[in-house]
């Protein structure tokens, strides 16, 4: 990994303000009132996210499941 970041001149150790080299993994996770997780993202290229209109989609589909 820090091969393939200096390549790009990224210094990810200059970035955390310290000498690790640890990048986060933003996750996403939508979990219903019984507790089950009903949509899980995960990318490790942190620089992805899930787009918000999935999120809310979802969210608009538990709580329609919800109210039956």
């Amino acid at each position: 990994m820090r091969a393939a970041h200096g390549r790009r001149r990224e210094d990810i150790a200059a970035f955390n303000g310290d000498d690790s080299w640890t990048l986060p993994i933003p996750a996403t996770y939508l979990v219903d009132q019984t507790g089950m997780v009903r949509l899980a993202y995960v990318d490790p290229d942190y620089t992805r996210r899930l787009d918000p209109s999935v999120i809310t989609a979802q969210l608009k589909q538990l709580r329609d499941a919800s109210s039956l």
